[in-house]
């Protein structure tokens, strides 16, 4: 049979099928282009932005160590200044990590350490008045057990930052399960 068509017809032919199986490969890339970016996109609008709130968070911590022992040296007190100015900006923080917390163990995460920070700020205050009372003995043994509370604290700050990460990394597992491998048609 295909000895019975002509060359002119057999060319346009093998033309037509080069020409589907182009556009069945173009339009099967677009589909999977579109496929990739909503995933993209959720791991960018959901994990990236918890991971990145929970890191603020972490930093907002570690930017108020060392004002009251800066303190304790040189007794200026616009280090206690910008330790409240960094306080602020740590309550801030963790408001917006409240704001976003999606499961219920990030609300118990934030809220963790929201009691453990508030814990840590009474310890500190005690500590502040005791170094501005002159009862540097006190002082001396409180900020030990302040210090070991933030440390506490930024240790939570970074497993809930791991937590996030590994959900970063759960979605990617699940992302790339999901979509077909380069070459496997949709439809399989």
């Amino acid at each position: 049979m295909w000895a019975r068509i002509s060359l002119k017809n057999r060319i346009y032919v093998l033309l037509g099928a080069i020409f589907l199986v182009t556009f069945s490969g173009a339009a099967v890339m677009i589909w999977y282009s579109y496929n990739i970016e909503s995933v993209l996109t959720k791991i960018t609008d959901e994990n990236l932005v918890a991971f990145q709130s929970a890191e603020s968070l972490e930093i907002a911590l570690v930017n108020q160590k060392g004002f009251v022992s800066y303190y304790f040296l040189d007794g200026n007190p616009d280090w206690l200044v910008q330790l409240e100015k960094y306080r602020r900006i740590f309550s801030e923080k963790l408001g917006q990590a409240r704001a976003q917390a999606q499961t219920m163990e990030e609300r118990k995460t934030i809220a963790r350490i929201a009691d453990e920070y508030d814990h840590y700020v009474r310890e500190k205050d005690k500590v502040i008045e005791y170094y501005k009372s002159g009862q540097h003995q006190f002082s001396s043994e409180l900020h030990q057990d302040v210090r070991n509370r933030f440390f506490a604290i930024l240790q939570i700050c970074e497993d809930f930052k791991r937590s996030h990460t590994e959900s970063i990394m759960q979605a990617k597992q699940s992302a790339l399960i999901e979509q077909p491998a380069c070459g496997t048609p949709p439809w399989r």
